[in-house]
């Protein structure tokens, strides 16, 4: 169990220091043991948190340690729930797209379509 344990450890230390793209410091090294021993944070949150970070392009660690405050405030403490409450606010917040072509038609200007590149664009429906 305690080498699972110190396993997890290691992983999620060379996971943020990956996605950092550099070696954690010692002081930054000492805050995520405290996560770990001190605020009892899963090292699957503490993954969560990372990616968040990581999407948002901010590579700091109090950065995430506001994100998992932030959760902590929420009641949010398993993982289930963090990707539950995630997939809430995506289902909430309409794309870029969506808004571009709402802000378009209010204005009276044309309707841009919008596809991937390499897809074939939707012939319009008369």
């Amino acid at each position: 169990m305690t080498s699972q344990v110190e396993n997890n450890r290691e992983t999620i230390f060379n996971q943020i220091e990956t996605e950092f793209g550099r070696p954690l410091s010692p002081i930054e090294l000492e805050m995520i043991s405290q996560w770990l021993d001190e605020d009892h944070y899963q090292v699957e949150i503490i993954r969560l948190a990372l990616k968040e970070a990581v999407l948002n392009q901010v590579y700091s660690l109090k950065y995430m340690d506001r994100i998992l405050l932030n959760w902590q405030k929420r009641h949010l403490t398993t993982p289930e729930q963090i990707q539950q409450e995630r997939q809430h606010r995506q289902a909430q917040t309409p794309t870029s797209a969506n808004k571009a072509n709402k802000g378009a038609k209010k204005k009276g200007l044309p309707d841009i379509p919008m596809f991937k590149i390499g897809e074939q664009p939707q012939k319009p429906e008369k």
